[in-house]
């Protein structure tokens, strides 16, 4: 089988030297008018509720994680009418907080029903990072408000037993039969909401309480999801039984990006885990002549690989390729990022917008979702004029 040219340079890269990390600079929104305007139309006057995705077969859906990038997304612009909307989204979740903290996975966009029962840890500590990016903008008291009321339920599914091998790690909530499960996406999210709630508590001792929660998980982060190469996708236990489920990108990419945001909480280089960057390089696929990533790996199959060149036809996953893409500029490799970006926008809509998954249903990650949706435009993030880390909250 022949590998590309290309992608030994792209490995060769990330073996030698360390490019200078890139700072949180300036962002340029200028060149994003019509996702911001396509944002704002997906918000219901009704309920404040931001609809996820165009998806035909799924209107009224509105998740707990899609509202949480749609309130960063306002907070990062903001305008008037920006900060406008955020505030009725804020207001429109505290009406549908539970009374222990939690917020459900999804709602019904135009009556504010539950429609995904599961409260599972990571897209809450998601919204905590967005209440906070608001609370910061605003010092609006209802952000911070709803925000300490879900991480204390989020620190109640830390493991707190030094004896445990998952000590540290965060079990996934009420996310039934996987309640149990110490998934890798939820812990970097926490990691990023509990570093971000210590710098703006006001009482030194949740300043602490919150430090140290965050640490604990950092180091459950490198010490034990950490598999030589690239993060595992889980643990399903106490125990330490690895998933098998093969998951290959925020899996990757989102403990980079937290490390990254909270590297002077825990000073754990992201850099020193780059190898995950490389790991995800073996899995590019291709789509509608573009290279990126699926969400999830398989063995190489060389019917899917139509040209020779170890690069398998498959679906391409807008989102999870921008989290990439962002983990890539904020560690610094620029060319990579500037390279995945340039096929991404292969890929654009004639709408401009971004599909949320792109790909023939043939194919091993049988989805061919091409409408837009909100988790796609994690693409403005990536962009190299905006270069914006949602995990990062700063003081």
């Amino acid at each position: 089988m022949k590998i590309k040219k290309q992608l030994l340079i792209f490995l060769s890269l990330l073996l030698v030297g360390i490019p200078t990390p890139t700072s949180f600079a300036a962002h340029n929104l200028d060149p994003f008018k019509a996702d911001y305007d396509w944002l704002i139309s997906q918000q219901n006057s009704l309920t404040k509720l931001t609809l996820s995705s165009a998806d035909p077969s799924n209107p009224h859906n509105s998740y707990t994680y899609t509202n949480a990038i749609a309130l960063i997304l306002l907070v990062l612009r903001g305008e008037e009418k920006d900060l406008q909307l955020a505030k009725e989204i804020v207001q429109g979740f505290e009406k549908l907080q539970d009374e222990d903290g939690p917020w459900a996975d999804a709602f019904h966009i135009q009556t504010g029903r539950i429609t995904a029962w599961n409260r599972a840890t990571g897209p809450n500590a998601w919204m905590v990072l967005a209440l906070l990016h608001y609370y910061k903008k605003t010092k609006d008291p209802l952000a911070w408000k709803l925000a300490e009321k879900n991480t204390d339920w989020l620190l109640s599914h830390q493991d707190k037993n030094p004896n445990s091998f998952t000590y540290g790690g965060v079990k996934l909530g009420k996310a039934y039969p996987y309640s149990d499960v110490r998934n890798t996406e939820a812990n970097a999210n926490c990691l990023a909401a509990f570093y971000a709630m210590s710098v703006f508590a006001q009482k030194p001792l949740n300043r602490i309480r919150y430090r140290e929660a965050g640490r604990l998980v950092a180091r459950f982060l490198t010490d034990k999801l950490w598999q030589k190469e690239h993060f595992a996708v889980a643990f399903l236990n106490s125990k330490g039984d690895i998933s098998s489920f093969p998951e290959m990108l925020d899996s990757q990419t989102w403990p980079l990006l937290s490390l990254k945001a909270t590297e002077k909480l825990h000073g754990r280089s992201p850099l020193k885990y780059k190898m995950a960057l490389k790991w995800m390089l073996q899995y590019r696929t291709r789509s509608n002549k573009a290279e990126g990533f699926s969400k999830v790996t398989y063995s190489y199959d060389p019917r899917l690989d139509t040209n020779g060149d170890g690069i398998v036809d498959n679906s391409i996953w807008i989102e999870g390729v921008a989290g990439a893409i962002l983990a890539f500029r904020q560690l610094g490799f620029l060319q990579q990022a500037n390279y995945f970006y340039s096929e991404m926008e292969k890929l654009k809509l004639p709408s401009g917008r971004f599909p949320h998954i792109i790909g023939p249903p043939q194919l091993a990650w049988p989805h061919n979702l091409p409408f837009p949706s909100i988790g796609a435009l994690w693409m403005i993030f990536a962009a190299p004029e905006v270069n914006f880390n949602p995990f990062f909250v700063s003081d």
